[in-house]
């Protein structure tokens, strides 16, 4: 099952990337998908590459599959953020207060 092809992305929101905090997310995942294959396409920080990471994504029967270094176009969640940028950051901005944001359509 692949969220980001049923149109779904997941955001889980955290302070700091870590192997504590990935496993956590391995084990929400397999929580929400119970049943069948899970696959997670990752690249190569450290905190995916760690062993407890590792070791508990193969106890979940979660499938590990690394991209090469430097590949950004093989991660689908990329096209994501470009369109975050695209849609949220260039068409935003701060008002003069340097705290509130507007549409960029809207006069200021």
């Amino acid at each position: 099952m692949s969220f980001y092809n049923q149109g779904r992305v997941k955001l889980y929101p955290y302070e700091r990337a870590t192997s504590e905090t990935t496993v956590e997310r391995l084990e929400m995942l397999r929580r929400e998908l119970p049943a069948g294959p899970l696959t997670v396409l990752w690249d190569g920080a450290s905190y995916h590459r760690a062993q407890a990471v590792l070791q508990r994504a193969d106890e979940l029967q979660i499938n590990v599959l690394p991209l090469p270094g430097y590949s950004p176009d093989f991660m689908p969640v990329e096209h994501l953020w470009q369109w975050v940028r695209e849609e949220v950051t260039y068409h935003r901005g701060l008002k003069s207060n340097g705290t509130e944001m507007y549409d960029s359509d809207v006069s200021v």
